[in-house]
């Protein structure tokens, strides 16, 4: 004689033995969508209460923060000393060099966050020289430092507290010091 179950496993093997309805469905398959229906209409009557209230809900789309992003140009200028190899390696040597720089970097931020596809927020572009303030750099509210490493140094400025990109140039303007020894 063979031994059946009633199917309490779900097991394939056994059979349903003439417990499913016209539609196919088991008894096990109608309580656990039932269940699972009720369960839903629950959760979704609490998420529309919750939702007159005021409350926010798990299907409210909430906005993404945007990302700040603090360019920082680090410059350097150096000073005429005869018989002395004294101009660095790079396309800045004088103040106007350096104001040019600047807009530069502020036209190509505004073109690239029109492009983004992200909330992105650029704040205006900070110089960092011997004589700044490094800590005031690297202590702002910005979540990326994007350092463009013009004719100064950068290693002061890489913090493992934000994000750090290094720009440099090669073809876009002036070389970038950064771009002969990064």
């Amino acid at each position: 004689m063979e031994k059946r179950h009633a199917g309490c496993c779900g097991c394939h093997l056994h059979g349903d033995h003439g417990q499913t309805n016209q539609h196919g469905l088991t008894r096990r398959g109608f309580f656990v969508a039932a269940g699972g229906g009720a369960a839903g209409l629950a959760m979704l009557t609490a998420a529309r209460a919750a939702g007159a209230q005021g409350a926010t809900t798990p299907f409210e789309v909430v906005p993404p923060k945007p990302l700040r992003v603090l360019p920082v140009l680090s410059v350097t200028l150096y000073q005429r000393a005869e018989k002395r190899s004294w101009r660095p390696w790079g396309g800045l040597h004088t103040e106007e060099d350096i104001a040019a720089e600047v807009e530069r970097i502020r036209g190509e931020l505004a073109q690239l966050k029109t492009m983004a596809g992200v909330p992105v927020e650029f704040l205006d572009v900070v110089q960092f020289r011997p004589e700044t303030n490094r800590d005031a750099i690297i202590g702002s509210d910005a979540d990326v430092l994007l350092i463009y490493g013009a004719t100064g140094e950068v290693r002061p400025l890489i913090t493992p507290d934000k994000w750090n990109i290094l720009f440099v140039r090669y073809k876009s303007g002036p070389v970038s010091l950064w771009y002969e020894i990064a």
